[in-house]
């Protein structure tokens, strides 16, 4: 029997996946994304606050992700001293924060869902390493939006008390429409998701009763303040987007023009082998496989996350998809609710891994799909790339080539044959193949060696190189992996 409160086993849980995240840290955002426009925007925003002149420099999704990493900055100033790269250092938690939150609330509600701790915890711990949501703690660029519309979910669907419910507080209305906001604010295509956060609103405003007068005042204010976030993240948005040409004629370039192209980028969008949801967060197919009877046990949670996977594949209207980043980056923000699914399809069935085969199978790909994600910079891949060839965009969604798990399970065999003394050059492309026929004129390409581009990202990893640098911070971040995991074991023991 467990002596431990729920709630101090939720803080653990949190706990053990923000330590286990940081062990693998590369304690540095800068490199990733449009990161670096937003610290810069951070930066003049730092500089104005402070009696200072000048313009601010909006970037691209505008003004709501910068509202939580701002603080992260000022706190890497502040623990560091005042530098560019404490403020990278300080930044690089904020993604590693919002997915541990995340997980944890995976953890909470899934055990819910499922009407058990084992299976809550197993399926959180696998959501956490097993599918691209690992990758993405280093990464960022997709954290902020997806853990603040499993928020709103959850204060919308995760009551399990029957009707009639007491009345939703000002306080939970209000809450309720700014994670909504920022849940649509975060990125510029979190318009995508206004089909789910409807539903959402629709669920949430639906179970507050009282009286006529005071439920009106709740649900006006819980939209205005959803219809504000939107509307002035949008306007900032905007600004950005004129450097560019403009965000609506900018997206007009990439949209497809005939009518069989999006079946087969929604196709392609889930299983590919090159950026198929499925390949990166395998969970996810069991998950879908599982909607039926998620359905039955809990239909408004089905329903919110289909809403929200057909939101966001919504991107198969385009020519691109996908970009170079570690697969379908813009599907972050559905792993999580299907999972949920997941556990909701598990209730009233005992957790016995000896009858999950395709459970454990699943966890098992997926977790070394993604420790390649995290182990390598993504970025390596198109540097690689532009060495040897020029590729385009729908060479990275297609050609095996640049297969992005092949790529950096490669990188590790090179990585790890250098740590035994190897120093012959490991070339890629190995060979090519043609049809039929040898070109007359072959495509001109160039072999590139990768052993200068086998290096780990995580300074965990990097401090096992002969004369690395971080072999200074390597048992700091060896401690925090062995207290993740002890503290894992505690949460599983106290569950």
């Amino acid at each position: 029997m467990s002596i431990a409160s729920p709630r101090l086993v939720t803080l653990a849980f949190f706990a053990a996946i923000l330590l286990l995240y940081l062990a693998f840290s590369p304690f540095s955002a800068a490199g990733m994304g449009y990161i670096g426009e937003e610290m810069n925007a951070c930066r003049q925003i730092g500089f104005r606050l402070l009696g200072g002149h000048g313009p601010i420099e909006w970037p691209r999704n505008g003004a709501a992700g910068l509202l939580f990493q701002c603080p992260f900055m000022a706190a890497g100033d502040a623990f560091l001293g005042a530098s560019t790269i404490s403020e990278d250092v300080g930044l690089s938690w904020q993604p590693a924060v919002a997915t541990a939150l995340l997980v944890t609330l995976v953890f909470v509600w899934g055990s819910r869902l499922a009407q058990s701790r084992a299976w809550g915890f197993w399926l959180a711990v696998a959501a956490g390493f097993a599918t691209l949501l690992w990758p993405y703690a280093s990464i960022g660029l997709e954290t902020t939006q997806s853990v603040f519309l499993l928020a709103a979910a959850y204060l919308a669907l995760g009551d399990s008390s029957p009707p009639p419910r007491a009345p939703h507080s000002w306080a939970r209305c209000l809450l309720f429409g700014f994670c909504a906001g920022i849940a649509m604010s975060a990125k510029s295509g979190g318009a995508l998701l206004v089909p789910a956060v409807a539903y959402l609103a629709g669920c949430f405003l639906r179970g507050s009763a009282g009286s006529s007068r005071a439920s009106a005042a709740k649900t006006a204010a819980t939209l205005l303040l959803v219809v504000v976030l939107f509307a002035a993240n949008a306007w900032v948005r905007h600004i950005a987007w004129i450097r560019f040409g403009g965000g609506a004629s900018f997206a007009a370039l990439w949209l497809v023009r005939d009518p069989i192209s999006p079946l087969l980028n929604l196709l392609a969008l889930l299983a590919s082998p090159n950026k198929g949801l499925f390949l990166y967060a395998p969970l996810t197919l069991l998950a879908v496989i599982a909607l039926p009877r998620a359905a039955r046990v809990a239909p408004r949670v089905a329903v919110f996350s289909v809403l929200t996977l057909l939101g966001l594949a919504s991107v198969s209207l385009l020519g691109m998809w996908a970009d170079e980043t570690w697969g379908p980056r813009y599907l972050h923000s559905s792993v999580a609710p299907l999972v949920l699914c997941l556990a909701a399809s598990k209730r009233d069935r005992p957790l016995r891994l000896r009858r999950e085969p395709a459970l454990v199978l699943a966890v098992a790909i997926g977790l070394a799909v993604s420790f390649l994600g995290v182990a390598f910079y993504y970025g390596t891949l198109m540097a690689v790339a532009t060495t040897a060839t020029t590729p385009t965009l729908e060479t990275l969604q297609s050609d095996m080539t640049w297969n992005h798990v092949r790529f950096n399970g490669r990188l590790l065999r090179v990585w790890l044959r250098a740590r035994r003394g190897a120093d012959y050059p490991q070339y890629l492309p190995t060979g090519w193949y043609w049809s039929f026929h040898r070109l007359k004129q072959p495509p001109d390409w160039k072999r590139v060696d990768l052993t200068p581009f086998a290096h780990p990202l995580p300074l965990l990893l990097q401090g096992l190189e002969p004369r690395s640098p971080a072999r200074r911070t390597a048992p700091a971040l060896a401690a925090a992996l062995v207290s993740g995991i002890a503290l894992l074991v505690f949460v599983r023991r106290a569950s």
